[in-house]
């Protein structure tokens, strides 16, 4: 009997997750515990194993999808098994299958890209990019294989909060400046010339 794939829920208030990318496709044959997919929420990145040894028959939800926990998402079993019907959430969702490459063009090479690869976005983190017009380049993603999370954004927006309120402090108010933490002028003067010796006193008559 064919094994169904769920969503897992992947936090105790975490009640829905992304699928950032299959690492099969359909046709693939997979051991237990191998990784099937990239999963994503807010606050954890994971990756999602085969719950059993088998050949993928059926991926129902694409990448870039949102879907709650539980979902069904994929089926794997043997060849010819019966593969549940109707139960995705996307039936018209196309698979990931391998297309015939098309015959080679000679073209000009493509001028390198300087941007960095950013990988897969979740909606929660563009729509923060969006809000804040926050270059997402500059952002320095903690997830898997480098992505960017909802907290890497929020950490870059506290830190350039801080850098401007900073820059609008007056230059006595910031750290290690100002006058009240340079030395006081001290001036200097000429020494005293030293008294001159009295004339000695006449004897007395």
């Amino acid at each position: 009997m064919a094994t169904k794939v769920i969503m897992p829920q992947l936090g105790e208030s975490v009640v829905e997750g992304t699928i950032s990318k299959w690492l099969v496709k359909k046709g693939d044959r997979v051991k237990k515990y191998d990784p099937l997919l990239e999963v994503s929420s807010d606050k954890v990145d994971t990756e999602v194993p085969s719950p059993v040894e088998g050949v993928v028959l059926k991926i129902y939800v694409p990448e870039g999808t949102t879907v709650q926990a539980g979902t069904l998402i994929a089926v794997i079993g043997e060849p010819g098994e019966a593969i549940p019907e109707g139960e995705g959430p996307a039936e018209a969702a196309t698979e990931p299958e391998a297309r015939p490459e098309a015959p080679a063009q000679s073209k000009a090479p493509a001028p390198a890209s300087t941007k960095k690869d950013l990988g897969f976005i979740s909606p929660v983190v563009a729509k923060l990019a969006a809000e804040y017009n926050i270059d997402l380049t500059q952002v320095k993603g903690t997830g898997v294989r480098g992505r960017i999370r909802k907290k890497d954004v929020l950490n870059y927006i506290k830190r350039m909060k801080e850098a401007k309120a900073e820059e609008a402090l007056p230059e006595w108010e910031k750290p290690g400046t100002g006058d009240l933490f340079k030395p006081a002028k001290v001036e200097e003067y000429a020494p005293l010339p030293a008294p001159k010796p009295k004339a000695p006193s006449p004897p007395p008559p």
